[in-house]
């Protein structure tokens, strides 16, 4: 009769994870059962292989102690991927959390050197609108000094012109009139006053004021 092994019974191949951990957690009691015989019970060898051998063999003959292992390696492997998955969970959450406050400060500083950014730019155009106002009026300024100026200008030539105009006329009219009437009187005494008359017109004139 060909000797049975518990290995065989507990794992179908080698990808049967469920398998070796079933047959692991076997041997680990058979090694506990031997730790016990030895140790606290002071067992000798031979006593401790003969029971030994008895563990094995009930194990293959109960299909209920084959499934506890089996039950055993499930549980076991499912509280370890439990555990992985709550760890990954837990780990992710952290980095989570340190990756958002990251983003928080970055989100802040960038909304910091925007706005900073924003009120430079409101400066700036703040000074450069007040520049051109000031240079407006500056411009505005210079240009009513200017017009001010050349309008003085143009009505002192003006009435420069038109006084001069004014006594020139007076004078040729005067001289023109008493040159006719000098003309056409053949007294000399009369033309003698005439030209007197003539020359205190023309100082009058230049004393007066030009209408």
């Amino acid at each position: 009769m060909d000797k049975k092994w518990v290995f065989k019974q507990l794992v179908k191949d080698k990808s049967d994870i469920e398998g070796l951990i079933a047959y692991a957690l076997y041997k680990y009691q058979k090694d506990q059962t031997a730790t016990q015989l030895r140790e606290k019970e002071g067992e000798p060898e031979e006593v401790i292989s003969e029971r030994l051998k008895l563990f094995h063999d009930g194990v293959l003959l109960s299909e209920d102690r084959l499934n506890s292992f089996r039950e055993s390696a499930f549980v076991l492997i499912d509280q370890v991927t439990k555990s992985i998955q709550h760890n990954l969970e837990k780990e992710y959450q952290i980095k989570e959390a340190q990756r958002q406050a990251k983003h928080n400060t970055l989100t802040r500083n960038l909304e910091q050197k925007e706005k900073s950014l924003t009120k430079r730019e409101n400066d700036i155009d703040s000074q450069i609108e007040k520049g051109i106002e000031n240079r407006l009026k500056s411009y505005v300024t210079d240009a009513a000094e200017y017009v001010n100026k050349k309008s003085k200008v143009q009505k002192f030539a003006s009435w420069l012109i038109g006084g001069f105009s004014g006594y020139a006329a007076g004078l040729i009219l005067i001289i023109f009139v008493w040159g006719i009437i000098a003309c056409y009187s053949n007294d000399a005494v009369s033309q003698h006053a005439m030209v007197e008359n003539c020359i205190h017109k023309i100082l009058d004139f230049f004393t007066t004021r030009p209408i």
